[in-house]
């Protein structure tokens, strides 16, 4: 019940105590009332003046100055986060929140792929090998590792081998563990991607080769970008071997540098989009007469004549790289960029989009 008089009232807070309504007057004596709490702002630590932090006595603590032992919001008293969990926004957030596996900031994950491996509470890391029980599995050989023999890669599996010298035959410091492969990271294990050296480093073979991260590159060998025909960023020779080897017709570049004397590189974009995916080292050529080296193909498009990859099977891959696909002429069969990436069929022609060649 409320009872006496303020001659002069300002009525600052009104809380429910002990079944009693208590008001706290100013300027005048407030009858049957409890003793006056402090004012907000002056020493106390209310939502009046604390809605953004958290209270720790008489202290507000706000979320921009919040740290994982004192966490909160709207006046409640300070928290301390678990220890593997961090203050955001007020709030507790971390791996102890994931209770199934192991997390990527706030995101819960199985914990039991190679891309994303680890117990529950543990932050998720990418191994170089399998993920078994929800730990990365050791592999024996990796990409790019050390060898002296073939034997020595056996690990890495079928195919396998040993690459002691460029095709220049520059050394690999070490031995080179790597394994064939057809322009994509698919035919790669672990942690590496399949690369197609210009012609100006003197490899013309497709490898292996590892990806600069998470473990670096060892002794002999530097990260360089833009390597690969996809722009992966790998582990090779440091310094890269320099030659003036010829780049074979129907080669990937990116200038005509990496095709050698006498070549040209039909890049992917040349004003519009050629699609050549991956550039194309080819010559001019005539007609009917000898062309690259003897085997290739004279092909005739658009009324220019360019030396063009010779390959067996029309319709398939073949021998040809990586979307390119062996397409029937009528000097013989020659290895085209494939028509559903950008490249406009001849007249009279149409793009079959499941081979990707031109009837």
């Amino acid at each position: 019940m409320l009872g006496g008089s303020c001659s002069r009232l300002v009525i600052l807070v009104s809380v429910l105590s002990s079944g009693c309504l208590v008001t706290v007057c100013e300027g005048a004596t407030c009858g049957d009332t409890k003793a006056a709490a402090p004012e907000a702002g002056a020493g106390a630590c209310s939502p009046a003046n604390c809605s953004d932090g958290c209270c720790d006595g008489a202290t507000c603590i706000r979320t921009d100055s919040q740290t994982s032992s004192q966490c909160g919001v709207y006046a409640e008293a300070c928290q301390a986060c678990t220890s593997n969990n961090r203050c955001e926004r007020g709030s507790c957030r971390g791996p102890d929140t994931c209770t199934t596996g192991c997390h990527n900031t706030d995101i819960c994950h199985t914990g039991k792929l190679s891309s994303r491996c680890g117990p529950v509470g543990s932050a998720c890391t990418l191994c170089e090998s399998a993920c078994v029980k929800q730990q990365c599995a050791p592999a024996a050989v990796l990409v790019g590792d050390p060898c002296t023999s073939d034997s020595s890669c056996a690990g890495l599996g079928r195919g396998a081998y040993c690459r002691l010298h460029t095709t220049g035959g520059v050394a690999y410091p070490g031995g080179f563990c790597t394994l064939p492969c057809e322009g994509t990271s698919a035919s790669c294990t672990g942690i590496s991607d399949c690369v197609s050296f210009p012609t100006r480093f003197g490899e013309s073979v497709r490898l292996c080769a590892p990806t600069c991260h998470p473990r670096g590159c060892r002794a002999g060998y530097s990260c360089y970008d833009g390597l690969s025909w996809n722009g992966a960023s790998l582990c090779w020779i440091d310094p890269p071997p320099a030659t003036s080897l010829t780049a074979a017709i129907g080669s990937p570049c990116l200038d005509a540098s990496d095709c050698g004397p006498g070549r040209v590189c039909q890049r992917p974009y040349d004003g519009a989009h050629t699609g050549y995916y991956g550039g194309y080292c080819t010559s001019s050529c005539t007609p009917g007469a000898p062309c690259g080296n003897g085997s290739d193909v004279c092909v005739t498009e658009g009324g220019v004549s360019l030396c063009r990859a010779p390959c067996s099977v029309p319709g398939r891959q073949a021998e040809c790289r990586t979307e390119y696909v062996c397409e029937a002429g009528a000097a013989g069969n020659w290895c085209a960029s494939s028509c559903t990436w950008g490249r406009t069929c001849p007249q009279g022609k149409t793009c079959n989009r499941t081979t990707g060649d031109c009837r």
